[in-house]
């Protein structure tokens, strides 16, 4: 049964690449349609540091900059809740956790002053161990039980993920469970067995 979700990135496949052919011959940046090779990625450094430093050349930057960080990683800033199973969950950055923290706590105990909160996820963890670079996504959990769920991982923060079966009970990821490369993707629980996978067919800078 989990053989359904590689047969539609397959197939998904096939529908991508003949849309990069018919790409026009006359765009004279079609090479980016290659988004990770050596000469797109010079390109992006270089448009990013002309970028940076127009940026950093304003008397305000620096003020800005220093103000946005500061209410990005303030401790008492709201946190977003998402109930799943029963219990409050949510993903958490700070100057602490570069990465962010997945967790959870109990519905009563969300609505103290001083929730306990239990990590799930460690991101900034599991980018050490994995020797990789993965800022969060999102989880896609399959109802009613909400125990197994969907996790999306972008490596640096792209917009193509990497998706990965987690099981809640146990605190980790799934034994041979389901497991999608890297793509412009998103999925949803067909069953326990199987998922619909639904893939961007779209070429990069398109």
């Amino acid at each position: 049964m989990k053989t359904n979700p590689i047969l539609l990135v397959i197939a998904a496949s096939a529908t991508l690449s003949v849309s990069a052919a018919q790409a026009p011959s006359d765009d004279p940046f079609i090479w980016l349609e290659q988004a990770h090779s050596e000469r797109a990625m010079q390109w992006v450094e270089a448009e990013n540091a002309k970028t940076s430093a127009a940026l950093e050349r304003n008397p305000l930057f620096e003020t800005l900059f220093d103000e946005a960080r500061l209410i990005a990683e303030a401790k008492d800033r709201i946190p977003e809740p998402t109930v799943i199973g029963g219990r409050v969950f949510n993903f958490w950055q700070d100057a602490e956790h570069e990465h962010g923290i997945w967790r959870h706590a109990s519905q009563p105990d969300f609505q103290s002053s001083t929730p306990q909160w239990r990590t799930v996820l460690d991101l900034d963890a599991l980018s050490k161990s994995e020797k990789a670079n993965w800022f969060w996504k999102g989880a896609i959990c399959k109802e009613p039980q909400e125990q197994r769920c969907i996790i999306s991982l972008s490596d640096g923060g792209e917009d193509a993920v990497t998706l990965r079966e987690f099981d809640l009970k146990l605190g980790g990821f799934v034994d041979a469970g389901f497991a999608l490369p890297s793509g412009k993707q998103d999925v949803a629980w067909a069953n326990a067995d199987a998922l619909l996978v639904e893939i961007s067919c779209r070429p990069y800078g398109r």
